[in-house]
């Protein structure tokens, strides 16, 4: 179960760094360095030529999906999102209908044990307790990144979001990337609150939160954006976590 969520994960790393930008990178150069990206990740799965195959085939149908929806997706972000939907929906029926079984090579289990017992602080540690921090990985890169598709491309489609100046307004784009980190870090508390039961210190986070931003709230654009902005995500990402926590169950 949890090399499936390992397999996820190498798409998400690279989706994290390629596409943490709000700018659109859809040059083929960038398709095919994300492909490789993927692909060297997804090695120490590989156990066979029909692995190979099949894997190269679901990383050449994704990448062309990305090319077409940055290009052709008139709001990025859901165009992001429909990728990530679009993997997952994909690769999951693709691997179910072939019935091949994600496995870790022999050689990649073997030399990761050794490594773990070589190191003074991994040497406790055991191979499954890594393979179940993928699950906890995967909830991490969904509620950093592939959340945050989500959540701009709500605020974008119902035009909420800060504007700057008085008689020509304008997007605060330096607002939304503070936003966007604040949203992430609040993220990741919400996850690792709901995975270990610290319900309580969700309500401490969003009363922070609003007492920094209590003088900007006078403003009404500015206030729905803080609103739906933070509803969004702390729903999006207790879900997120109850969906691991109900997977490692």
């Amino acid at each position: 179960m949890h090399t499936i969520f390992y397999f996820f994960n190498c798409f998400l790393l690279v989706r994290l760094f390629t596409q943490w930008s709000d700018d659109n990178n859809s040059s083929f150069k960038n398709n095919l360095l994300q492909a490789m990206g993927v692909f060297l990740l997804i090695l120490p799965l590989v156990r066979s030529w029909g692995f190979v195959f099949l894997t190269l085939v679901i990383i050449l149908c994704y990448q062309s999906f990305v090319l077409f929806t940055e290009r052709r997706a008139k709001n990025l972000f859901w165009g992001r999102s429909l990728q990530l939907l679009f993997l997952i929906l994909f690769s999951s029926c693709l691997y179910g209908m072939s019935g091949q079984n994600l496995q870790f090579s022999d050689s990649f289990t073997l030399l990761l044990s050794r490594c773990l017992s070589l190191n003074i602080l991994t040497a406790p540690l055991e191979l499954s307790t890594f393979f179940s921090l993928q699950l906890y990985l995967f909830g991490i890169l969904i509620t950093v990144q592939e959340l945050n598709n989500i959540i701009r491309g709500v605020l974008r489609t119902i035009q909420a979001a800060p504007v700057k100046g008085d008689e020509v307004p304008q997007v605060d784009s330096e607002e939304l990337k503070r936003g966007k980190i604040i949203g992430a870090i609040e993220r990741i508390l919400f996850f690792f609150f709901v995975m270990t039961g610290n319900y309580a210190s969700i309500g401490f986070i969003l009363a922070a939160k609003g007492f920094t931003r209590f003088r900007d709230l006078d403003d009404k654009n500015f206030a729905e954006y803080v609103l739906i902005g933070t509803l969004l995500s702390s729903s999006l990402s207790i879900f997120a976590a109850e969906f691991v926590k109900r997977v490692l169950l």
